[in-house]
C-alpha cells in the first residue's frame, strides 16, 4: 500500500472554497473542476470534487433523497468509479428510484467543456438475491481527466427507513455535505461512525404551513389536514476526507469509515399521544420475540420432545446434552448460506426440508434444549460482518443473527451456531465473534451478555524433517496439525475433495505456495470428518533451487514455509484498532540432516522478544545435534484486540519477526 501524500492547506479557507465547488446539476465551469489547489491522495485514481445529499418529506410525510455526485477520474482505474450501483430492496412498496440523469465532461484543447449524456437505456435492474436488487449504470466516454456527475431520487416510501449518508469512499473526497429537512413528528437517533470528524454541523427550526397525509390507530386510518408544522433542519459536512484504504485485521469497513445512520425513536402526530419505538433494550428484546416468524418455531411442542428425548440421556450433564443436540442439527439439518435475525421458516415446513436459515437453525436448538429441560434463550447479535452495535440506541435492525445458549453451570453458558458440521460445539463461526449479544427474554427481561467466555483460541504446528541432497534438492517430509479456527478452515478446505489431484493442488496452495518447483506426493489426511479430534496432514516433498552453493559452502533458509515474508502492518500510522479476532499460536519445528561431508559452520543466533503482558512472543531456538540440527520458530499472539495507540508496537514486532526468520544457515566442507 503506498503512503498516503498530502498536501496541507488551511482549513478554514479549505471549507469555504470546497463548499464553493457545488454547482447545480449540468453547470460546470474550469475553476470548479481544477483540483490542484486543494490536498489530494497523490496515489488516487479519482477524486470527489463533491458529494451532496438532501431529505425532505412529501405531503403523505414520506422520505425524498435527492443525491448528486461529481468525480473527476485521474487514470485508467478511476473508471471504476464510472460504474455505480445502486443497492435497492425488491419491493418497490417500500422504496424506488427516479430520475437517474449522468453526464460526462470532457476538456477540450480550447478549455470548454463537451458533455457526454448518459443514455437511459444504458440503465438496468438486476436481482442480486431475494429481496435486494441492483440499479447499474456506466457513465459513458471515460477518460483520465474526465470528470463524471451523475444524480438520483430515491423515495422511501416509509419513514421508519431513514437513509443512512456515506462521507468517506475509497478515493479521497473535497466536500461533502448531507442536508436533512425532518417534520416534528419524527424524533431520530443517530449513530455518527468512523474516525474524520465533521468540518460543519448546523442545526435550526422552522415552520412552513402544509398540507399533509398520515394514518394514526391501531386500525390505521388516513387523516388529512393543512397544519402549521416544525420542520427541523441540519446540515453536516466534511471537508478533505482521506480515501478510506483497507487495512489488514479490521471487522468490517463499516466500522471504520465515516458515515451517519439514523433510527426512528418516536413517532408524535397531532393531537396523538407518542408512539415510542426504542425506548430501552428489554422493550427491543420484546418486540423482536413478539415477531410472527417467532412464533411459528420458537416454543417447544410434542415433536421437540420427542427428539430431544431420543438423543438425550437422562443422566448426561447439561454440557453433554447440549453437545449432543448440537450435533444432531448440525449433522441431519443443512444450512441455506443465509444468516438473519428472524427464522426463514415454520418448524413445520423445517422439519420437512431439513434446511434453513441461520435463525431457523438455532432457534430449533434453542426448543430442543428446553425440551431436554435445560436453560436455554437465543442471544441476538450483530456479526463482524455487519459491525458494531451502538449500545445507546436500543434497535433491532442493528442486529442481523441469533445465537443458541446453554447455562450448563451457574455462571456458565455455552453459545451455539448450528450451521457447520465442522465446528465443535462450544466454538462459534469466526463471524460470530462479537464482544456481547442481547439474550432475548420475555416479559422485557432481556439484557446483555458479555460472548468473552468463548474458546477462540487457535493453535498450529508444523513440522519439516529434511534433508539436504548433493544436487542441491531439499527433501522431507511435511507433518501438520491444528486446533480451533484453523482446524474449522482445515477441513472446509478439504470438504468433498477425494481425488488425489485435488488434494495435491490443495496442499500446495495452502502450505506451499512460492516454491513453483516443489512435488509432493504420498499425502496422507486423518481426522478431518471429526471436529472434536486435531485433523492431522501430512506429505513428502522435493524442492530444487534454495539453496546458494559454492565449492565448499551451502547457504539457505530452512524455513521454507510458515514463515512471515513481510509485514503484514504496512502503514506508518493507522486510526484503527489492529483486530485479530481470536488468540493464535503458530508453531514450525524443522529437523535437518546435514548432508554427509558437510558441517555446519554458522548457525541463527537464538532470540526472544515479547510485548507488554506478553500480548504477543516470539522465540527463536537452534541447535545443533549429533546427526544434523534442529530450528525451532515459535510465534504468539495472546490479545484479539490492540488499540492504535499499541500500533506503533505490534508493527515493530513484526517487523522484528520478519527479519528473524529471515535467517540464513551456513554449512561448509569438512577439511580432509
Amino acid at each position: 500500500m503506498k503512503k498516503l501524500v498530502l498536501i496541507t492547506v488551511l482549513c478554514v479557507l479549505t471549507q469555504v472554497v470546497n463548499a464553493q465547488m457545488v454547482q447545480k446539476f449540468g453547470k460546470i465551469d474550469k475553476n470548479s473542476a481544477d483540483i490542484s489547489n486543494y490536498s489530494i491522495d497523490t496515489s488516487a485514481s479519482a477524486v470527489v470534487l463533491f458529494s451532496v445529499g438532501e431529505v425532505e418529506y412529501n405531503s403523505k410525510l414520506e422520505i425524498q433523497l435527492k443525491v448528486h455526485n461529481r468525480i473527476k477520474i485521474l487514470n485508467e482505474n478511476g473508471y471504476d468509479f464510472g460504474s455505480v450501483v445502486l443497492v435497492m430492496p425488491e419491493s418497490r412498496s417500500i422504496m424506488k428510484i427516479n430520475k437517474i440523469e449522468g453526464i460526462t465532461w470532457v476538456e477540450e484543447s480550447n478549455g470548454k467543456f463537451k458533455k457526454h449524456k448518459l443514455n437511459k437505456k444504458d440503465i438496468f435492474t438486476q436481482n442480486a438475491s431475494d429481496d435486494v436488487e441492483h440499479v447499474k449504470f456506466t457513465m459513458p466516454n471515460l477518460e483520465p481527466g474526465a470528470i463524471i456527475e451523475y444524480q438520483y431520487v430515491i423515495d422511501i416510501k416509509n419513514y421508519h427507513y431513514f437513509p443512512s449518508w456515506q462521507f468517506q469512499w475509497d478515493i479521497p473526497v473535497l466536500y461533502t455535505e448531507f442536508f436533512t429537512q425532518i417534520p416534528e413528528y419524527f424524533s431520530y437517533g443517530i449513530d455518527f461512525k468512523g474516525y474524520v470528524p465533521l468540518s460543519e454541523h448546523k442545526t435550526d427550526r422552522k415552520t412552513i404551513k402544509k398540507s399533509i397525509q398520515y394514518s394514526v390507530g391501531p386500525v390505521s386510518s388516513t387523516r388529512f389536514g393543512t397544519v402549521n408544522m416544525d420542520i427541523n433542519t441540519a446540515k453536516y459536512a466534511m471537508s478533505n476526507v482521506p480515501a478510506f484504504k483497507s487495512e489488514p485485521f479490521i471487522t468490517t469497513s463499516s466500522d471504520y469509515r465515516s458515515k451517519m445512520d439514523f433510527y426512528l425513536n418516536m413517532v408524535k402526530w397531532p393531537d396523538e399521544a407518542p408512539i415510542i419505538l426504542y425506548e430501552s433494550w428489554p422493550k427491543t428484546g420484546d418486540k423482536i420475540l413478539e415477531r410472527d416468524s417467532y412464533k411459528n418455531l420458537f416454543g417447544i411442542d410434542k415433536k421437540h420432545l420427542e427428539i430431544a428425548a431420543d438423543i438425550t440421556q437422562s443422566e448426561a450433564t447439561a454440557e453433554q446434552k447440549a453437545k449432543d443436540l448440537y450435533d444432531y442439527v448440525v449433522k441431519n439439518y443443512e444450512w441455506n448460506n443465509y444468516i438473519g435475525l428472524s427464522p426463514d421458516k415454520s418448524l413445520k415446513k423445517l422439519l420437512n426440508d431439513k434446511s434453513g436459515n441461520g435463525a431457523s437453525l438455532n432457534l430449533f436448538l434453542v426448543d430442543l434444549c428446553k425440551a431436554a429441560g435445560l436453560n436455554a434463550y437465543p442471544v441476538a447479535i450483530s456479526t463482524r460482518a455487519n459491525g458494531r452495535i451502538n449500545y445507546d440506541i436500543a434497535s433491532a435492525s442493528q442486529f442481523n443473527h441469533v445465537l443458541a445458549a446453554v447455562e450448563v453451570q451457574p455462571e456458565q453458558i455455552i453459545f451455539m451456531d448450528a450451521k457447520n458440521k465442522y465446528r465443535a460445539y462450544d466454538l462459534l463461526a469466526v463471524n460470530d465473534l462479537a464482544k456481547m449479544g442481547l439474550k432475548l427474554l420475555p416479559n422485557s427481561n432481556s439484557n446483555w451478555v458479555y460472548l468473552e467466555n468463548l474458546k477462540t483460541k487457535s493453535n498450529e504446528s508444523m513440522m519439516l524433517e529434511m534433508s539436504l541432497l548433493n544436487d542441491g534438492v531439499i527433501s522431507g517430509k511435511f507433518s501438520y496439525t491444528t486446533t480451533g479456527y484453523n482446524s474449522v478452515s482445515i477441513r472446509e478446505l478439504f470438504d468433498e475433495v477425494n481425488d488425489t489431484t485435488s488434494i495435491n493442488d490443495i496442499v500446495k496452495k495452502k502450505w506451499f505456495s512460492g516454491l513453483d518447483e516443489i512435488s509432493i506426493d504420498s499425502i496422507t489426511t486423518q481426522n478431518l470428518d471429526n471436529a472434536y479430534v486435531e485433523p492431522i496432514i501430512s506429505a513428502y516433498f522435493n524442492v530444487p533451487n534454495q539453496t546458494i552453493t559454492t565449492d565448499s559452502t551451502i547457504y539457505f533458509n530452512p524455513l521454507l514455509i510458515g514463515r512471515y515474508k513481510r509485514n503484514p502492518l504496512k502503514l506508518n500510522e493507522r486510526q484503527y484498532p489492529v483486530d485479530f479476532i481470536y488468540p493464535s499460536f503458530d508453531k514450525l519445528m524443522v529437523k535437518l540432516m546435514v548432508p554427509e561431508g558437510y558441517e555446519v559452520d554458522e548457525l541463527p543466533k537464538p532470540m526472544q522478544m515479547s510485548l507488554p503482558s506478553r500480548s504477543a512472543t516470539f522465540r527463536l531456538i537452534s541447535q545443533q545435534q549429533p546427526d544434523g540440527l534442529v530450528i525451532l520458530s515459535d510465534v504468539r499472539i495472546t490479545k484479539s484486540e490492540f488499540l492504535s495507540t499499541d500500533y506503533q508496537a505490534i508493527r515493530e514486532f513484526f517487523q522484528q519477526l520478519v527479519d528473524a526468520q529471515d535467517l540464513m544457515i551456513v554449512l561448509k566442507k569438512k577439511e580432509k
